[in-house]
């Protein structure tokens, strides 16, 4: 019996002592090294932020009813694709186009349009992918069961926004919420409620075209890759600047992707 309790005894001691968790340590902070700071400026021009006058996707609200749904996604949206979102309510008389209304806007100089509206008799998505102009009529979608009609605006919410901004690609990914539908009950069945991350990459690399840029700090030879670069303030930048943007130059073309065509 001794024995018993001295082996029951070192049990629990050893359980308490994996019980105690130990002290998180302070994290140390290492700085970059001088040298490799200066190496890393020379090689890239340094570190800069994108201009601040970039175009922004607007969302235009012609709904009745209004709630937080779309404006939630909007904030995800600005977030999750690194972009500027404005969001704008609408009023839409039963004699006005909203095809008209939508591009008006898009000639204001904004980067792309999402008109969200209800109408009978009208197609639930008409998308205009080349002058990044979608218009969704939720009015189909409508479900006594609130989720029901929430799931349906989150699908088509990202839908609109992946056609507004060129992410339209690869659409028959399980967990995309383009996979096709025909219907509302086709719909109701993709499993996927929001984009892919080959769709994700496809807005980043073509947000750039609608003049929407990423809210990031980019190496300032990115920037003259990406065609944005703002003026040289250093000689570092300018010797950048004036190879991106020398046509005889083989910088330019050597340092941007490759693209294998198609024999």
């Amino acid at each position: 019996m001794k024995r018993v309790g001295m082996l029951l005894a070192a049990a629990v001691a050893l359980a308490a002592s994996l019980c105690v968790a130990d002290e998180p340590a302070e994290k140390k902070l290492y700085p970059v090294p001088p040298d490799k700071m200066a190496e890393f400026i020379a090689k890239t021009g340094g570190m800069i932020d994108p201009p601040p006058g970039g175009k922004s996707l607007v969302l235009l609200d012609a709904r009745e009813k209004d709630s937080s749904t779309l404006s939630n996604l909007l904030v995800a949206a600005e977030m999750q694709l690194s972009i500027s979102c404005e969001e704008r309510d609408v009023k839409l008389a039963a004699t006005d186009d909203p095809v008209k209304t939508a591009f008006g806007v898009r000639k204001d100089g904004v980067g792309a349009v999402v008109l969200f509206y209800e109408r009978e008799g009208c197609p639930v998505l008409t998308a205009y992918p080349e002058d990044a102009v979608v218009l969704v009529n939720l009015q189909p979608l409508q479900d006594p069961t609130y989720n029901v009609y929430r799931k349906r605006l989150v699908k088509e919410f990202w839908r609109s926004v992946a056609l507004a901004l060129g992410g339209y690609g690869n659409q028959m990914q399980l967990m995309s919420a383009l996979q096709p539908a025909f219907s509302v009950k086709d719909l109701d069945e993709v499993r996927g409620v929001s984009l892919s991350p080959l769709q994700i990459n496809a807005i980043q690399n073509a947000k750039g075209k609608l003049g929407i840029y990423g809210k990031r700090s980019v190496p300032y030879s990115r920037a003259c890759r990406e065609g944005w670069a703002p003026p040289p303030t250093n000689d570092v930048q300018r010797a950048l600047y004036n190879r991106f943007n020398d046509p005889a130059s083989r910088f330019r073309r050597d340092f941007r992707p490759k693209v294998k065509m198609a024999p």
